[in-house]
């Protein structure tokens, strides 16, 4: 749905020019929930809003269903811009006004629809965010999450192909930002609505995401489907936020200096997806091939809707004649093991 080719944007400061994109390609596909993670400063935010034009990238094109929309201006750009819904961190509501004003708002604004159609609309919106009746209510008498919520019903009230999600869930407590992400895993599946979101948290990631980019320094280090980026990381950048969820294997591999070795002792990251994670696997290796294996980490839990764990662990008692059976069992059993020392 969205192709983003060889993107800069700089800004002029008292300091000369400051690249905040440089080089970026993209390519996010209808209906998927894309997620665009980074460190503060990172570039984020100058890429999400690069996709409306509320940014005019220096260089390069933004294509949305084949269209090059990098040189819309006036009427075409605000036709554009019906189709984009887009969440806010602050929420952005009009306090004078109610729920169900603040979500007519847009539908105003886009015009084409009488009175009757535009009830229709909103209590379709408020009733999909499960707030039909808080209606008439002030934003000030909501709580943090209904007013994200209601931030949400506006962003989709003109039936947007497209949502934009800025920091969505950053202003919120820990379990507000889950039920968020549930209303957005629902909004995915319900309107087959694309999803682009930004965030700086790998868990908003791991709950929502099927495909993410990670920005360092205004460009893209790293790309690819949420499981496999999570699961085997490759850039430095990548790892240093995955530590930050207690995902890092490589921290993992030495913290088991100065224990007790019996003969040669290695360290393995061992990972399993989908049905092969309720596998007893390090009882049924250890018990085959005679090792003594010790978790060094481990996490186990669900990447959207997929179940994973993943091990660290220490083998002691290890020679060079036992490692290819050790691939093999691991094999047999659906599990994919790495050695890191």
């Amino acid at each position: 749905m969205i192709e983003v080719r060889q993107i800069d944007k700089q800004f002029r400061t008292p300091d000369g020019l400051f690249h905040a994109l440089r080089g970026v390609d993209l390519r996010i596909e209808s209906g998927e929930i894309f997620g665009i993670i980074g460190r503060s400063g990172a570039g984020k935010s100058t890429l999400l809003r690069i996709l409306n034009l509320l940014e005019r990238p220096s260089a390069g094109k933004v294509l949305i269903e084949g269209r090059d929309i990098t040189g819309l201006d006036g009427p075409e750009l605000r036709h554009l811009r019906q189709g984009i819904g887009m969440v806010f961190q602050h929420f952005n509501l009009l306090s004078s006004r109610t729920v169900y004003e603040n979500v007519r708002l847009p539908l105003r604004i886009a015009g084409g629809l009488d009175s009757a159609e535009e009830r229709q609309r909103v209590g379709e919106a408020l009733d999909l965010v499960g707030l039909s009746d808080q209606a008439r209510k002030f934003p000030r008498q909501l709580s943090g999450g209904q007013r994200q919520r209601v931030g949400i019903a506006r962003a989709i009230a003109n039936r947007p192909q497209l949502l934009l999600c800025d920091e969505a869930t950053s202003a919120l407590d820990p379990e507000t930002t889950q039920s968020i992400l549930a209303l957005l895993r629902d909004i995915n599946r319900r309107l087959k609505l694309t999803i682009v979101l930004i965030t700086h948290g790998m868990d908003v990631i791991r709950a929502v995401a099927d495909r993410v980019a990670v920005l360092d320094h205004g460009q893209i280090v790293e790309t690819g489907n949420v499981i496999d980026v999570f699961l085997a990381p490759k850039h430095a950048t990548t790892q240093a936020l995955l530590s930050e969820i207690g995902l890092d294997a490589a921290a993992a591999a030495t913290s088991g200096e100065g224990a007790p070795v019996l003969g040669r002792t290695s360290i393995w990251r061992l990972t399993s997806r989908g049905g092969s994670v309720e596998t007893p696997v390090l009882t049924a290796v250890a018990r085959e091939l005679g090792l003594d294996i010790a978790i060094l980490q481990g996490s186990v839990g669900r990447i959207k809707d997929t179940p994973y764990a993943q091990l660290t662990v220490r083998i002691e008692g290890i020679d060079d004649a036992i490692l290819s059976g050790l691939s093999q069992s691991l094999a047999r059993r659906e599990v994919h093991c790495e050695r890191l020392s």
